[in-house]
């Protein structure tokens, strides 16, 4: 006979005001620390791949970013910068023969502020959300045509649920 076992929180909470605004002050001073960190190592990876013409330390960097971090931003300022190109089937960064590192653009802004976050939207009408994302595959298979990836029965059900029904 086996005995269940009780699911266990896989954290533990902070309790009380002090405490949690104290765990906050402490991610918002290592997150700065963090983010300059990642500013100091990209434009490193980027001159070491100046010098060498290899990209390896630039893809081990990215592919070494917190999951909770902006690694598409961090790409972003690379490409921009590095003298290199990102392969989105390899996905990694490749060497680009006459690209070059432009330090001088790199070193005037912090990754984080090159590409900014997009600004937050609440859900607040899903329906909506729903008629945007319905007219976006629909634009999508417009210019795509038969190279679309849209599968048209989900399309369909999407128009279904926005399209007022008639009565009769």
């Amino acid at each position: 006979m086996t005995t269940a076992k009780k699911n266990k929180p896989a954290f533990a909470l902070i309790s009380g005001a002090t405490a949690i605004t104290a765990a906050i002050t402490s991610i918002v001073r290592r997150g700065k620390v963090l983010d300059r960190d990642i500013q100091v190592a990209a434009l490193s990876t980027m001159q070491h791949h100046s010098e060498h013409g290899d990209s390896t330390l630039i893809n081990t960097l990215v592919a070494g970013m917190p999951k909770g971090s902006r690694v598409n931003a961090l790409k972003q300022f690379i490409e921009t910068f590095g003298g290199v190109a990102y392969d989105v089937d390899e996905k990694k960064f490749t060497h680009v023969k006459g690209k070059v590192f432009d330090i001088e653009g790199a070193m005037s802004i912090m990754w984080t502020e090159y590409a900014p976050e997009a600004v937050y939207v609440p859900i607040t009408d899903t329906l909506t959300l729903i008629k945007v994302l319905a007219k976006k595959l629909e634009k999508d298979v417009e210019k795509m045509g038969d190279a679309s990836l849209v599968d048209m029965a989900i399309l369909a059900q999407l128009e279904a649920m926005v399209t007022p029904e008639v009565a009769h």
